[in-house]
């Protein structure tokens, strides 16, 4: 009888699980990517399970902008799903109108779940066409600077969103360049450039070596935009240096340089222009700095 119960139980287990359902579990019914800058790629995660499922997790984006989307893993295995796995949606807004797609989770004879993926994509720029001007003050020796945005006009962008997205891109690696024509006290280097979208991200910085106004011509180009140059008019004006003009002159030269060592050699009592540093001593970080001062390090 004993015998007989327990085969009953086993017949009995081994029913519900050959009739369990395969499932599929996801964290998230949506992934937000929220405001993000076109040409530079973001990353959300989140969990996937799967339980007494049969065949691999299929992971696939759907919607008329999931090519502008990526999804690590594609697949997922059985196993790998009752442990759980992270997946990875990477987005690479190429415009504003990519807004939206669907991730589609499947496995055979289990119910699909579906993920709405979302996004806010601005284009921030700051600096584009030729009619651009920045403002910059700073003491002699010292810096101003600011951070800007170019974006190109890119004949290949639609104006109505319904229209097909069509690009070819360039390599970043020669893309952009930059030049600057007038007062060398101006300065400037791309510090993010974008692979998929004709954007990048420049530091300009004003570093007066001599009072009085400045100007220049910044030239920023992206060779695979339609119109491929942004200009910008740099205005600079330079105060008196507040430390540092050893001789008086209302400059930062190298015989400053020179008299900050010899009162260093001399172990004179610094003055307040020679200590560079602000400390209140005479030391080599004053004649470091304002080699930094004379040289426009930032």
């Amino acid at each position: 009888m004993k015998k007989i119960t327990l085969l009953l139980a086993v017949l009995a287990l081994a029913v519900a699980q050959a009739w369990a359902a395969p499932v599929i579990e996801v964290d998230a019914e949506k992934v937000d990517f929220g405001q993000v800058d076109v040409g530079y790629p973001v990353t959300e995660r989140f969990m996937v399970s799967g339980y007494d499922l049969t065949d691999d997790i299929n992971l696939a984006l759907t919607g008329r902008y999931a090519a502008e989307y990526e999804v690590t893993p594609s697949t997922i295995t059985p196993e790998a799903a009752a442990a759980g796995v992270i997946v990875k949606v990477t987005y690479s807004p190429r415009s504003v109108w990519s807004t939206w797609a669907t991730l589609v989770l499947s496995s055979a004879d289990a119910d699909d779940v579906t993920v709405s993926i979302v996004a806010d994509p601005q284009r921030n720029g700051t600096i584009f066409g030729n009619n651009n001007q920045r403002n910059y003050t700073a003491a002699v020796g010292m810096v101003d600077y600011s951070v800007e945005v170019a974006n190109f006009a890119d004949v290949e962008i639609p104006t109505d969103p319904n229209q097909p997205v069509v690009r070819s891109w360039g390599p970043v690696s020669d893309n952009y360049e930059i030049s600057i024509e007038g007062d060398d006290c101006f300065h400037a280097r791309i510090v993010k450039a974008s692979e998929i979208s004709n954007t990048c991200t420049v530091r300009i910085s004003y570093s007066p070596s001599a009072s009085g106004s400045h100007h220049a011509t910044l030239v920023v180009t992206c060779h695979t935009a339609g119109v491929p140059d942004v200009r910008v008019q740099l205005n600079g004006t330079a105060t008196l240096p507040a430390w540092g003009d050893l001789d008086g002159d209302g400059r930062i030269t190298v015989a400053d340089v020179t008299n900050e060592i010899d009162v260093l050699m001399e172990g004179r009592a610094p003055s307040s222009q020679a200590d560079v540093d602000g400390d209140g001593n005479l030391s080599i970080r004053d004649v470091s700095s304002l080699i930094d001062m004379l040289t426009g390090i930032e």
